[in-house]
Protein backbone atom coordinates (compact mmCIF):
# COMPACT_ATOMS: atom_id res chain seq x y z
CA UNK A 1 0.00 0.00 0.00
CA UNK A 2 2.74 2.59 0.98
CA UNK A 3 4.35 1.79 -2.33
CA UNK A 4 1.61 1.95 -4.82
CA UNK A 5 0.37 5.22 -3.26
CA UNK A 6 3.94 6.99 -3.82
CA UNK A 7 4.10 5.46 -7.17
CA UNK A 8 7.36 3.54 -5.81
CA UNK A 9 7.16 0.05 -7.65
CA UNK A 10 9.10 -2.88 -7.00
CA UNK A 11 10.33 -1.23 -3.48
CA UNK A 12 8.68 -3.99 -1.31
CA UNK A 13 11.94 -5.97 -0.83
CA UNK A 14 13.35 -2.58 0.60
CA UNK A 15 10.37 -1.73 2.44
CA UNK A 16 9.24 -4.94 4.19
CA UNK A 17 12.37 -5.21 6.68
CA UNK A 18 12.09 -1.09 7.66
CA UNK A 19 7.98 -2.01 8.27
CA UNK A 20 8.92 -4.57 10.07
CA UNK A 21 11.65 -2.82 12.62
CA UNK A 22 8.84 0.13 12.65
CA UNK A 23 6.74 -2.63 14.59
CA UNK A 24 9.04 -4.40 16.61
CA UNK A 25 10.71 -1.05 18.16
CA UNK A 26 8.66 2.04 17.44
CA UNK A 27 5.27 1.27 17.25
CA UNK A 28 3.88 -0.12 20.37
CA UNK A 29 6.82 2.72 22.48
CA UNK A 30 8.79 -0.40 22.97
CA UNK A 31 10.31 -3.70 21.67
CA UNK A 32 8.09 -6.43 21.15
CA UNK A 33 7.59 -9.97 19.84
CA UNK A 34 5.95 -10.04 16.66
CA UNK A 35 5.38 -13.80 16.63
CA UNK A 36 3.34 -12.85 20.21
CA UNK A 37 -0.57 -13.46 18.86
CA UNK A 38 -1.65 -10.30 20.86
CA UNK A 39 0.89 -8.26 18.67
CA UNK A 40 -0.62 -9.80 15.71
CA UNK A 41 -3.48 -9.13 16.20
CA UNK A 42 -2.57 -5.46 17.46
CA UNK A 43 -0.92 -4.95 14.05
CA UNK A 44 -4.19 -6.02 12.11
CA UNK A 45 -6.17 -3.27 13.05
CA UNK A 46 -7.06 -1.13 10.64
CA UNK A 47 -5.95 1.50 12.87
CA UNK A 48 -2.70 0.05 13.13
CA UNK A 49 -2.18 -0.28 9.05
CA UNK A 50 -3.37 3.36 8.95
CA UNK A 51 -0.80 5.01 11.47
CA UNK A 52 2.26 2.79 9.54
CA UNK A 53 0.84 3.60 6.45
CA UNK A 54 0.71 7.59 7.32
CA UNK A 55 3.89 7.40 9.18
CA UNK A 56 6.20 6.05 6.09
CA UNK A 57 4.21 7.58 3.45
CA UNK A 58 5.18 11.33 5.30
CA UNK A 59 8.96 10.29 5.64
CA UNK A 60 9.39 8.84 2.14
CA UNK A 61 7.56 11.49 0.22
CA UNK A 62 10.15 14.15 1.94
CA UNK A 63 12.89 11.77 0.19
CA UNK A 64 11.77 10.99 -3.03
CA UNK A 65 9.86 14.11 -4.15
CA UNK A 66 12.21 17.13 -5.33
CA UNK A 67 10.62 20.71 -5.69
CA UNK A 68 11.63 22.27 -9.24
CA UNK A 69 11.43 24.85 -10.40
CA UNK A 70 10.28 25.33 -14.17
CA UNK A 71 12.42 26.65 -16.93
CA UNK A 72 12.30 28.10 -20.05
CA UNK A 73 13.92 25.86 -22.82
CA UNK A 74 13.87 28.39 -24.91
CA UNK A 75 14.41 32.07 -24.92
CA UNK A 76 10.88 33.49 -25.66
CA UNK A 77 9.74 34.44 -29.10
CA UNK A 78 6.98 37.01 -29.95
CA UNK A 79 4.14 36.02 -31.44
CA UNK A 80 4.76 38.47 -34.57
CA UNK A 81 7.95 36.89 -35.65
CA UNK A 82 6.55 33.59 -36.61
CA UNK A 83 5.92 33.67 -40.28
CA UNK A 84 1.98 33.58 -41.32
CA UNK A 85 0.43 30.32 -42.65
CA UNK A 86 -3.46 29.96 -43.63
Amino acid sequence: MIAKDLKLPAQFAVLAPKIKEFFELKAFGRWVDLEKRETVRAMATPVAAYVCTEEFKRVLKKMSIAEQEPQLLDPARMLSSCQPFP
